[in-house]
């Protein structure tokens, strides 16, 4: 009997050689990764317009031909990315700020929601990382970033830690236990 972990690693194994396999030959394959990439960096030049980031200003209109904002990133990782922007672009949108945090106190507020969601204890990094990305990728001023704010890295230790400890006394499951 295979263990969870296993499984997922064999279940995960098996879309990555599905998706291999269809491409029969080292070029095809090659094609196909180049062709996710463009698909992921379109949505990626997208977001980062959306948001009017410099990379947009910058781009004047080109950046679907101008792929220096997926900084040399492979397709599973700007999907990855992107997938964490995602949600809390969406809240965002809903609160009626628009598609970029307009400040610090957006990204805690958020934060705040994920931890009364019971978000699991990676979530939190998830969600930085994606930021910092996306600021990298949209080329705003290092002293204008906000993943980098003592305010948002303090919250998300925090909230870590305080969801490490409710798993650990049993007041929150593990997604696997739910």
């Amino acid at each position: 009997m295979r263990r969870p972990r296993s499984l997922l690693l064999h279940l995960v194994g098996a879309v990555w050689y599905r998706r291999t396999s269809l491409a029969s030959t080292e070029h095809a394959r090659a094609e196909a990764e180049d062709k996710e990439r463009q698909r992921w960096a379109r949505e990626l030049a997208g977001l980062l317009v959306e948001a009017k980031l410099p990379y947009a200003r910058a781009s004047q209109g080109k950046a679907d031909e101008d792929l220096r904002c997926c900084r040399g990133l492979r397709a599973g990782t700007l999907e990855q990315r992107i997938s964490c922007w995602r949600p809390f672009r969406r809240w965002l949108v809903t609160q009626g700020f628009g598609p970029w945090p307009r400040s610090t106190q957006d990204v805690l507020d958020y934060l705040a929601v994920r931890r009364a969601e019971g978000a699991p204890r990676t979530a939190y990094a998830s969600l930085v990382g994606a930021l910092r990305f996306l600021e990298e990728a949209g080329e705003v001023a290092p002293a204008d970033r906000l993943h980098a704010a003592p305010a948002v890295a303090n919250a998300v230790r925090e909230h870590a830690l305080t969801t490490a400890e409710a798993v650990s006394k049993g007041l929150l499951s593990t997604p696997a236990k739910r």
